[in-house]
């Protein structure tokens, strides 16, 4: 990827590039994040949360991942679930990918394509819908920005959510 992208256009093409910071890109990061977040709300209207049903079968997860999170090897996961593997997800399917098929014309069918194969790397029952959201919001936000940037930024914030959200069980 890093030849690739020194290419003439390459950049721009898989948008690797800075989006205009401003109100438009901060409202779509909002919608972004809020579409990522769609589960999550559903569940906490339900009173389904962990932290809302306190059922201890529940709180076993969250306590298992609390616990691997202790030293070095702990902030190595952190760091790779909050950050590496974002970047690198952002950039195969909203950059590579949902940019190839914006330039060819594919606007929406771009987003949709780019989250269902999404959803294909995260194949886990209990967070299909979660992944297809995340995936759909980060795909807005490249849509509407031709940046991965803002939609990178909401998949950083979604997975520390996620594991902030562990702790909280515990």
């Amino acid at each position: 990827m890093a030849l690739d992208t020194r290419r003439a256009g390459r950049a721009r093409a898989v948008l690797l590039t800075s989006p205009a910071w401003n109100g438009r890109t901060a409202t779509t990061m909002v919608i972004g994040l809020a579409v990522a977040q769609i589960p999550l709300g559903i569940l906490a209207l339900q009173g389904a949360t962990v932290w809302q049903s306190g059922v201890g079968s529940n709180l076993e997860v969250g306590r298992a991942l609390v616990a691997s999170l202790s030293g070095p090897a702990g902030l190595a996961l952190l760091v790779a679930t909050v950050i590496v593997a974002p970047m690198v997800e952002e950039l195969l399917y909203r950059g590579y990918l949902l940019g190839t098929l914006v330039d060819r014309g594919w606007r929406v069918a771009a987003v949709l394509v780019s989250a269902f194969l999404f959803v294909t790397l995260h194949f886990e029952p209990a967070n299909l819908v979660a992944s297809l959201c995340l995936g759909l919001g980060t795909g807005i936000c490249a849509l509407r920005t031709r940046s991965i940037v803002p939609g990178l930024l909401v998949h950083i914030a979604s997975n520390a959510f996620g594991m902030w959200y562990a702790p909280l069980a515990g």
